[in-house]
């Protein structure tokens, strides 16, 4: 439920960049932040291990309009 709270905001700040492999810290849980900046969307995945030792992902994008 942390990376759902957080995904949205972090996609948007994340528009025009590309990131790979960047670990980040929310509530204190450890993620991994990938973006990329595609021709009219910003794509933005989080990863984590859960519990169990098993890997988590989400993924979102938004869309990008130009004038």
């Amino acid at each position: 439920m942390i990376a759902e709270e957080h995904i949205s905001r972090l996609v948007i700040r994340s528009i025009g960049s590309n990131v790979q492999n960047e670990k980040v810290i929310i509530d204190g849980f450890y993620f991994t932040w990938n973006t990329e900046n595609l021709e009219n969307k910003q794509v933005g995945c989080l990863s984590w291990i859960d519990r169990r030792n098993n890997e988590e992902s989400m993924c979102l994008y938004v869309p990008i309009y130009k004038e």
